[in-house]
């Protein structure tokens, strides 16, 4: 493998960190130490991995949250139509409108550090 390639560990702990709660916990998955894990987290390539892995997280998540905006709006609609007799479908669709909300502009965000980023990186 290159210098510019991970391993399957470093890699499989870059995907568990993603997914764990704590560094310990990534580090107990993937079967290392916490000290090889610091270090790994450290490393560049797990770095640009995990911020790969955490954005594809965010599109999917992104993706599945407007598919139930849709939905959402589908209950907003059917409510308004008749009458207030839904108020926990209303709750739900309330918070799923206000989830995707926060999510899009968090993906929009996300892209547009990752492009200041790169600008950055060009520059030096």
């Amino acid at each position: 493998m290159s210098r510019n390639e991970l391993t399957p560990k470093p890699k499989r702990f870059a995907v568990e960190l993603v997914q764990a709660r704590t560094l310990k916990e990534a580090a107990e998955r993937t079967g290392i130490s916490l000290s090889t894990a610091k270090r790994d987290k450290a490393d560049p390539l797990v770095q640009r991995y995990v911020a790969e892995l955490s954005h594809q997280l965010l599109d999917t998540l992104a993706m599945r949250l407007r598919q139930l905006g849709a939905r959402a709006a589908d209950v907003l609609e059917q409510a308004m139509a008749e009458g207030d007799s839904w108020p926990v479908k209303l709750r739900a669709a309330d918070t799923i409108l206000g989830r995707l909300l926060q999510v899009t502009e968090l993906v929009t965000l996300e892209e547009r550090v990752s492009e200041l980023e790169q600008q950055a990186m060009r520059k030096e």
